[in-house]
């Protein structure tokens, strides 16, 4: 059983010690506590997408705001606000990329945010999550729901909400660009082509990841624990290409709005 959500606003003390204070560009791997005030009532969880950062990806440069670390916490002052970061580049011409998949990626996930959460394992859970990073959320869910280990079993249960920003949920035109470069880079080194397969829109692992996560809603549902969703889709091409289209980033009955905005956040 989670614990009910009580708004308190002024309770808000500095960030926790674990990995805040070095949260930067070059250092936004693993699961990064960005505000934590004395008595969370909920957890915010911020995942960026392919070839993105917990850093960069919720980054307005122009004004050095971080949306996760500087804003949120006006809004919402009883969240707790965490950034997840893994190693999403299908290409690093400076260094090898990361052999991994989205199984990988969630597994990381679901243990990190297990170890964060050992003294408060009955918080409710929100997560916000950029386009593949929709698809990791969806991962972690159904592993959470699938897994024998109890400890594991509290993630999905506390999930009460997602907000899906461009989420490819049937595969993106972004795939054709990740094959291009994966083409190219691997005449100097490997390149990660998994995550690009797993957007193309003939992908079986895109289908089971679709077929597990909507089981797990409607047995939610079943259980009068619906989890809340949102989808937004973008209304702007990036160059001549809508990477995300509308019914790629939708999911049919739940709320769905436009953004005026292209895929980068």
């Amino acid at each position: 059983m989670c614990a009910d959500i009580s708004p308190q606003r002024n309770d808000a003390l500095p960030p926790a010690d674990d990995g805040v204070g070095s949260f930067s560009k070059e250092d936004s791997l693993g699961l990064k506590v960005l505000y934590n005030p004395a008595s969370a009532a909920l957890d915010f969880i911020f995942v960026h997408g392919l070839t993105g950062s917990a850093y960069s990806t919720w980054l307005y440069e122009d004004t050095n705001t971080h949306w996760p670390r500087d804003l949120i916490m006006k809004d919402i002052g009883n969240a707790r606000i965490l950034a997840f970061g893994y190693d999403a580049n299908i290409v690093n011409f400076w260094d090898q990329a990361a052999q991994d998949g989205i199984s990988g990626y969630a597994k990381d996930l679901l243990g990190k945010l297990w170890r964060k959460r050992q003294h408060d394992p009955n918080r409710k859970i929100v997560f916000i999550a950029h386009s593949m990073g929709g698809l990791v959320t969806q991962r972690v869910l159904t592993m959470s729901r699938e897994t024998r280990h109890a400890h594991l079993q509290d993630i999905e249960a506390c999930t009460v909400g997602i907000c899906f920003l461009g989420t490819p949920h049937h595969g993106a035109d972004l795939a054709k660009w990740g094959s291009i470069l994966t083409r190219i880079a691997n005449v100097a080194k490997p390149a990660n082509s998994a995550p690009v397969d797993l957007l193309k829109r003939s992908s079986e692992m895109l289908r089971d990841v679709q077929d597990g996560f909507h089981n797990l809603l409607e047995k939610r549902k079943d259980e009068g624990a619906k989890i809340e969703i949102v989808c937004f889709y973008e209304t702007l091409p990036l160059v001549r290409t809508l990477i995300v289209p509308r019914e790629s980033a939708i999911i049919s009955g739940e709320l769905d709005y436009p953004l005026r905005s292209n895929h980068t956040v």
